[in-house]
């Protein structure tokens, strides 16, 4: 008997309903793991290709394997939703991070390095609104 509560409170309760944003929120751990290994690993030939300091690529690459680390083991143990409102929440604030980037001129962005962060923005804020939508639709 106690096996079986024990087994029972370690797995968190997942609404079955919900496979668009878990489908969501694996791509975008998926999608954050492989800027971040590109941005450690190519850090100094992105950093002449793009005009981003190497350092802040190391940063923004170990930063987002942190996060791709976390986004995996949240989807795994805690309730889709919250994990999806607080991942949407992230999502809209890189995406805002990066046009404030882009308008204030901080960096000696290459055109490469512009377009770069253009992508990565356009990409985040489509993972980012499919997950909106899953939860939208759930209410």
């Amino acid at each position: 008997m106690s096996v079986q509560m024990r087994a029972n409170t370690q797995q968190i309760d997942q609404p079955t309903d919900m496979p668009l944003l878990r489908r969501a929120l694996i791509s975008d751990t998926i999608f954050v793991a492989i800027a971040s290994i590109a941005f450690i690993a190519g850090s100094a030939p992105l950093a002449s290709l793009t005009g981003i300091p190497t350092v802040m690529l190391l940063d923004a690459g170990l930063v987002c394997l942190a996060y791709a680390a976390f986004l995996r083991w949240a989807v795994r143990n805690q309730p889709l939703q919250r994990i999806g409102w607080i991942n949407i929440v992230l999502g809209y604030v890189w995406v805002a991070a990066s046009i404030v980037l882009l308008v204030a001129g901080w960096l000696p962005l290459t055109s490469f390095g512009f377009w770069l962060i253009v992508g990565i923005a356009v990409v985040v804020d489509l993972i980012t609104s499919v997950q909106a939508y899953a939860l939208m639709k759930r209410r």
